[in-house]
């Protein structure tokens, strides 16, 4: 009970001090829908908001500008997790304690506000002030009623920290079975991966798509590939396309990351499984560097023109990420919609920014298509028969263009394979990997 009263109170200070800051700058407390640093603007990943952990891992700085973040979030959040088990310890009903949670939070909320206006005087008397008056919450009628708000700011809360309560939940999932997230210097800031089977000779590199990110896109795969390869799947660049847009960040950057994987984690040569746009850099180094290559394996890939066909895509709704979402699934996961939007709106966000590439992304795509021919491992191809985004003849092009190409069509599939069948996806790839082991 202590741990489940702990992590409520991180949520509420993790809560407070987004509520704090927006309060005093006069932000949105709903948009952006996700956490970012106020010094650089960047979009924080799930593993960068985990209350107290992520300031501790990151030395109380931002991963990307390095700017320090300020040591009131961490306090504000170490404050209220005290706060919520030393009242539930004190209180004997869950009323009485919501109660004195509400006015904790509201207290918190004033002090970091008034901190972040640079008014500290103001905040201590306002914290004075208001905490003479909480002999109120004495009174029965007033704690059932505070409590009612409490839930209401609970749910505020666990809508705000949805994504990194699931990803938290999800990282476990994954510990639990042997595949545990590691950190490695990309080439502008730290980059994650997760990775499993290290005993394992034969290495497989998952490459994710635009908007994904390792843990997500490969959660239903690790465990069982962990068991028979060593696993490898990093978070590309992509993963934050909206936030690249003003940067130097070109196409070509995901092919140093690899360079930099390949080195960071000793991989002298693997087979390389590259998801929807994730097939990009994955032929790329299989036409750069063939030696390095052993085998590809291309889900629901973009072929080299294929990236126009999303950026022309017509939506018949002002919410084009939420119309992408239930475009490329057969099946929708069945996760509640409150717990979606921020995903929604950084896959708005992925179709705004495409056309600030569309210089550069027909470039690369113009020379993946003339080297294709020159792709020498075997290669396997894998989509859904119900796919909405990916066209089977763009898929059956490619697979002609490479020499060793296989294709394989998983039925009643849309484009997130990876989601609608991801045991006849497993099926394949080991089957197709096993050969190639064996030298079939």
């Amino acid at each position: 009970m202590f741990f489940l009263f702990a992590v409520i109170g991180l949520i509420l200070g993790s809560f407070a001090g987004c509520l704090a800051y927006r309060t005093a700058v006069g932000q949105s407390v709903f948009s952006p829908s996700r956490s970012f640093c106020p010094g650089c603007g960047a979009t924080l990943r799930w593993h960068d908001n985990i209350p107290l952990l992520s300031y501790c891992l990151l030395g109380g700085k931002c991963r990307y500008c390095r700017q320090d973040i300020g040591l009131r979030y961490f306090f504000v959040e170490l404050g209220l997790m005290v706060a919520s088990v030393a009242l539930f310890l004190r209180n004997e009903s869950l009323a009485a304690w919501a109660a004195w949670m509400v006015a904790a939070f509201v207290l918190a909320v004033v002090v970091v506000a008034g901190i972040e206006r640079g008014r500290f005087w103001l905040a201590v008397i306002v914290f004075f002030c208001l905490s003479d008056r909480l002999d109120c919450l004495d009174d029965g009628v007033m704690k059932r009623k505070v409590a009612i708000a409490f839930s209401a700011l609970l749910i505020v809360g666990a809508f705000w920290q949805g994504e990194v309560l699931f990803n938290a939940a999800l990282q476990g999932w994954l510990t639990v079975h042997g595949v545990h997230s590691k950190t490695y210097e990309g080439p502008a800031a730290p980059h994650s991966l997760v990775r499993g089977g290290e005993e394992h000779s034969q290495t497989v590199i998952l490459l994710h798509g635009v908007g994904g990110n390792a843990q997500t896109s490969w959660f239903r795969m690790l465990p069982e590939l962990a068991e028979h390869y060593h696993v490898i799947a990093p978070d590309l660049f992509f993963a934050n396309l909206p936030d690249l847009v003003n940067s130097d960040y070109r196409i070509g950057h995901e092919q140093l990351l690899l360079d930099i994987l390949y080195r960071e984690c000793g991989v002298s040569h693997a087979s390389l499984v590259g998801l929807s746009f994730g097939a990009w850099p994955a032929m790329q180094k299989a036409i750069a560097e063939p030696a390095k290559v052993d085998a590809l394996v291309l889900v629901s890939p973009f072929s080299p023109d294929g990236w126009r066909r999303v950026a022309q895509m017509e939506f018949l709704t002002s919410n084009p990420g939420k119309e992408f979402y239930y475009r490329i699934f057969e099946t929708p996961p069945p996760v509640p919609e409150i717990f979606l939007k921020s995903h929604w709106d950084r896959t708005t966000q992925v179709f705004e920014a495409l056309p600030k590439f569309a210089g550069e992304l027909g470039s690369v795509g113009r020379a993946l298509r003339r080297g294709l021919r020159r792709v020498n491992c075997p290669a396997l191809i894998v989509y859904g028969d119900h796919d909405a985004i990916v066209p089977q003849e763009q898929v059956r092009k490619l697979a002609g263009a490479l020499k060793h190409g296989e294709v394989v069509e998983l039925p009643s599939c849309g484009h997130a394979v990876v989601w609608d069948k991801p045991d006849m996806l497993l099926a394949a790839v080991e089957s197709f990997l096993g050969g190639q082991e064996t030298g079939q």
